[in-house]
C-alpha cells in the first residue's frame, strides 16, 4: 500500500542520519522519487515473500547442525595462529630450542622464518579459517595448546613452528542460523525463478528477446 512504502522510505531516509532529507536522499541515490517508490515497493514485496517462505520452511534439526558441525567442523572454526617456517625437521628442532630457552617467538621469526609475508610480521598469519591451510597445518591449529608453540610440522613447504593465540568454533545456534539462512535464500531463488518462467511478459522486438529459461 502507499502507506507502507511511505514508511519503508522514511526509514531509509532516516539511515542515512539524523536530519536527512528526501531530497537529499534521492541526490544520493541518484534516483527520482518515482523510481525510489518503485524500488520500495519491491522491497515491501520481497520482505513478504520471504516471511512467507521461512513461516513454510521446515526447521532445522539439532542432528543436521551436528552432522554439519561434524562433516565441515574447519569451515566453522576461527584461528589465529602465527608460525615459524624453516627447511628441515633440524632446524625446527633448533627453533623449538630456542623458544624453550625463552626467546620472542615474533623475533625468531622474523630472524629464520623462510615465509616472506608473515616473517615479516613476526610469523603472524591473522586469523581465519583452518581450512584455508594444508591439511597436516590446519589439523595442527586444531589441536594446539592455546599460546604454546608446537613442535615441528611437516608440510610440502618445509617445518614449522606453529603457535595459536586463539581458536574459537561456531555454536549450534551460529550454525542454525546460517543454514537457515542458506536455506531461504535457496527459497527465494526457486520462487524467483518459477514466477519469471509463469509471468506473460511482452518484449519490444528493439529490445530484445524475453527468456523464460534463467540461469
Amino acid at each position: 500500500t502507499s502507506d507502507q512504502v511511505d514508511s519503508r522510505l522514511d526509514e531509509l531516509v532516516a539511515a542515512q542520519g539524523a536530519g536527512a532529507t528526501l531530497e537529499e536522499y534521492l541526490i544520493q541515490v541518484n534516483a527520482t522519487e518515482e523510481g525510489i517508490r518503485l524500488f520500495v515497493g519491491q522491497l515491501i514485496i520481497q520482505d513478504a515473500i520471504q516471511a512467507a517462505l521461512t513461516e513454510s520452511a521446515d526447521p532445522v534439526s539439532d542432528e543436521i547442525v551436528n552432522n554439519e558441525l561434524l562433516e565441515n567442523r574447519l569451515d566453522w572454526t576461527v584461528v589465529c595462529a602465527a608460525h615459524i617456517l624453516v627447511e628441515t625437521e633440524e632446524e625446527a628442532a633448533a627453533v623449538s630450542a630456542r623458544l624453550d630457552d625463552g626467546e620472542v617467538f615474533a623475533a625468531v621469526a622474523q630472524e629464520v622464518s623462510l615465509d616472506p609475508v608473515s616473517g615479516a610480521e613476526g610469523g603472524d598469519l591473522g586469523c581465519g579459517s583452518p581450512a584455508r591451510y594444508v591439511d597436516s597445518f590446519s589439523g595442527a591449529t586444531m589441536t594446539a595448546e592455546i599460546d604454546a608453540p608446537t613442535g615441528p610440522i611437516e608440510s610440502e613447504f618445509g617445518y614449522h613452528i606453529i603457535v595459536v593465540s586463539q581458536r574459537e568454533e561456531a555454536t549450534q545456534q551460529v550454525v542454525r542460523d546460517a543454514m537457515a539462512r542458506d536455506a531461504l535464500a535457496a527459497a527465494v531463488d526457486v520462487w524467483f525463478v518459477g514466477a519469471i518462467g509463469a509471468a506473460n511478459v511482452s518484449v519490444d522486438d528493439e529490445i530484445g528477446v524475453w527468456v523464460t529459461e534463467p540461469t
